[in-house]
This record gives structure tokens, C-alpha cells and sequence, in this order.
């Protein structure tokens, strides 16, 4: 999806600015650790990391479905999960990881936020950035993705403050008098 957008977008600054195309330069785990926004502050300000569910679906076995000799198809997905995970269990994550990768299997260590916030790639591109908040001092947030070569983009700030912008939407867009808009706060409608 961001691959998408950054597509769109540089065909748009292409065909408004000067026809010239740009590179787009995006990680498929860039776009994973979009999923993870609330945790990074969560983290970083408060220390405490979120714990894992896991990536278990109903229904479906650890990675395939198997083929029994009369041709049915079989999913014993508690079977499977406990004999993998004895497996794993007894072993350190660089044997696991060496032996996945020996049987060409495609295998990664699982990080969590605070492995993201200590890892050189992470850091490298940018996918972590630290925003003066007026309340929160540095805050915490995900760089900008997808890059574009020529209209790369930057964070300004964390964001507004809850209700910054009640003036000028009441009043500006909305035609209310200030007087209204006092009201309403006053009656907790605002």
C-alpha cells in the first residue's frame, strides 16, 4: 500500500511540477512498523512494552496444509505448533536462525519495540524520529515513507494539542461566534 502511494504521489508531482520522475525507496518492514505507532511512544516515554499475542489464526496450521496419501488435505495445527515449539524451545535464536537459513527456509528473529529502537537499520533510514513536544518533551515517532528522491518530506511536529484548532474550525469554517463556541466548551459539548 505505501509502495502504491509513493507511486501516485511522484506520478502527481511529476505531471503539477516539471515531468521529471523521482525514486521511491521503501523497506517492506518500514510499512510493518506503521503497525506498531502506538508502542514506539508507549516505550520510549513510559517503558513499557506491549506483549505479544502471537500470530496464530483460527483454522490455519503454522505455515501449509498437508497432503495425507489419499489425497485429503489435514491442518493438525496444535500438533504441529507444540512439536515446533519444543524444537525451538530447546535452542538459542542464532542455532534456530543458522539451521532455518542452512534448510533455505525464510526465517527472521521477531522484534519488539525495543529491539526496533536499537537496531542500526532502523536507525539508518530514518524510521525513528524524535519531535519536540511542548508537553511531552522528545517525542517519539515514525520517520516518513514512503522517501521520495526529490520530495522527501519531513515530520514538522507530534501533532496538534487536543483542541488547538476549535477556534478556527468553529468559528473560521463553521460561522459560530466565539461567544457560541465558549458555550458549548462550557457545556462540555466541545
Amino acid at each position: 500500500m505505501f509502495g502504491a502511494v509513493g507511486a501516485l504521489m511522484a506520478l502527481h508531482h511529476r505531471d503539477r511540477c516539471d515531468g521529471r520522475g523521482q525514486v521511491i525507496d521503501i523497506g517492506l518492514y518500514e510499512a510493518l512498523f506503521r503497525f506498531l505507532v502506538p508502542y514506539l511512544p508507549q516505550f520510549a516515554l513510559l517503558g513499557k512494552a506491549q506483549q505479544r499475542g502471537g500470530n496464530r489464526f483460527a483454522g490455519a496450521a503454522p505455515r501449509n496444509l498437508y497432503r495425507a496419501a489419499g489425497g485429503e488435505w489435514v491442518a493438525y495445527v496444535e500438533e504441529l505448533d507444540a512439536i515446533i515449539q519444543d524444537w525451538m524451545g530447546a535452542r538459542p535464536l542464532e542455532e534456530i536462525l543458522r539451521a532455518l537459513e542452512e534448510a533455505e527456509a525464510v526465517v527472521g528473529p521477531v522484534y519488539d519495540i525495543q529491539r526496533i529502537l536499537s537496531d542500526a537499520q532502523y536507525l539508518a533510514r530514518g524510521n525513528v524520529l524524535s519531535v519536540d513536544d511542548p508537553d511531552l518533551g522528545e517525542f517519539p515517532m515514525p520517520g516518513i515513507i514512503p522517501r521520495l528522491s526529490r520530495t522527501p518530506g519531513h515530520v514538522a511536529h507530534a501533532g496538534p494539542r487536543l483542541g488547538e484548532h476549535n477556534g478556527a474550525v468553529y468559528c473560521g469554517r463553521l460561522g459560530l461566534s466565539r461567544d457560541d463556541l465558549d458555550r458549548l466548551n462550557h457545556e462540555g459539548v466541545v
